[in-house]
């Protein structure tokens, strides 16, 4: 899936449909990147709830993506109760699941 049109005209709203197909089909990184679309308003409507819903699935699967930026979203209240113990500790585990440059470690 592409947001950025190449080779096809740009249409985002179409590509936040496809993301939503993987997504409902259980695929984890693409419940983490619906989870952005939602938050970014980008192709679908801005639902900070919807897009905490999203990241809590692929978090679910250890998606390392979605830790993150779930941690992020619970210790600063968005789209759910601010929880700043909670939002660390998953930042933490996230933290322990990368490896060299960043780069998610999918064991």
């Amino acid at each position: 899936m592409d947001f950025s049109g190449e080779g096809v005209p740009q249409d985002r709203a179409l590509a936040a449909e496809w993301c939503e197909r993987a997504a409902t089909q259980g695929e984890a990184r693409a419940q983490g990147s619906h989870s952005v679309v939602y938050e970014a308003d980008d192709g679908v409507p801005h639902n900070d709830e919807r897009a905490v819903a999203w990241r809590q699935r692929a978090w679910e699967q250890d998606h390392p993506g979605a830790l993150d930026n779930l941690g992020l979203t619970v210790t600063e209240g968005r789209g759910v109760t601010r929880d700043e113990a909670r939002g660390f500790a998953l930042l933490n585990r996230a933290a322990g699941r990368v490896w060299w440059k960043g780069v998610p470690r999918w064991d």
